[in-house]
């Protein structure tokens, strides 16, 4: 039998919301951090964004809110040379972003540069088996966006679902993070559903700040019934030894967090 689960209060979602981009910066590897945080680089910041107020993406007329390097750092941009050096809006900024990581040999996991989605969005998670998209399928109307690595998976290799990984994991998970940063242009009466595993508490409370939810739910499926799903479901035949692992691993891994809102037994 699991361990019953400790009494959970509500996130301090305004602390989320306003968690500022240096928490984000933290992730990043230490001589980016070095390099805004510089007097050099706040200089320079307000030096573009006063010569060029109005962002440089075409067809966009917001304000520049962020200084962006047109030739990325990664690929030996140069970091304080203003020919390289452009004001976007944070939406262009982050959009850029996504589509500079399809280029990218190992996609983050979990993106640092994601904004909050616009939509409504709600992020669910669970364990293999746990009944994760039937929970989102019974509770998403039509026109709704459902972001699913798994489904990603299918679509991208014209494979069943769950039979396409391999070869197929890192396009995939490329995809998923380019249609997760979407969300930021979304509007404001769209609904989007996020299915993501995340049995750490970590993982789940940086998915918060970064997209900033309305709700994060989790699946409680048992273990057992988790593994019970799984050996009948006919659309695993060959992935059964490695999704039950997998569902015994979320177990292991498992631990609440604040703000979590739990569905017990996948119902």
């Amino acid at each position: 039998m699991m361990p019953s689960r400790p009494p959970l209060t509500r996130p301090n979602t305004i602390a989320l919301a306003e968690r500022p981009k240096q928490r984000r910066l933290g992730r990043r590897d230490p001589e980016r951090v070095k390099l805004y945080h510089s007097g050099r680089w706040q200089r320079l910041r307000r030096q573009v964004l006063t010569e060029q107020p109005i962002c440089a993406a075409d067809g966009c007329d917001r304000l520049a809110t962020d200084v962006d390097h047109i030739r990325p750092l990664e690929d030996d941009g140069a970091p304080y040379d203003r020919a390289n050096l452009q004001g976007l809006c944070r939406a262009c900024h982050s959009a850029k972003t996504a589509r500079e990581t399809l280029h990218s040999a190992k996609p983050q996991r979990i993106p640092d540069w994601l904004e909050p989605s616009a939509a409504d969005l709600t992020i669910v998670c669970g364990a293999p088996g746990s009944g994760k998209s039937t929970w989102v399928a019974a509770h998403a109307s039509d026109g709704d966006t459902v972001i699913d690595l798994d489904a990603i998976m299918a679509e991208l290799s014209g494979q069943p679902i769950y039979q396409g990984y391999g070869d197929w994991l890192l396009p995939a998970l490329v995809e998923r993070n380019r249609r997760l940063g979407a969300l930021s242009r979304a509007g404001a009466d769209h609904r989007a559903w996020f299915i993501v595993s995340a049995p750490r508490a970590q993982d789940r409370l940086r998915w918060r700040a970064l997209l900033q939810p309305s709700r994060l739910v989790v699946i409680e499926t048992p273990a057992d019934e988790c593994c019970r799903r799984i050996a009948r479901d006919d659309r695993r035949a060959g992935d059964i030894d490695q999704a039950t692992t997998a569902a015994l691993r979320w177990w292991r891994d498992y631990r609440p967090a604040e703000g979590d809102e739990v569905v017990p037994g996948g119902v």
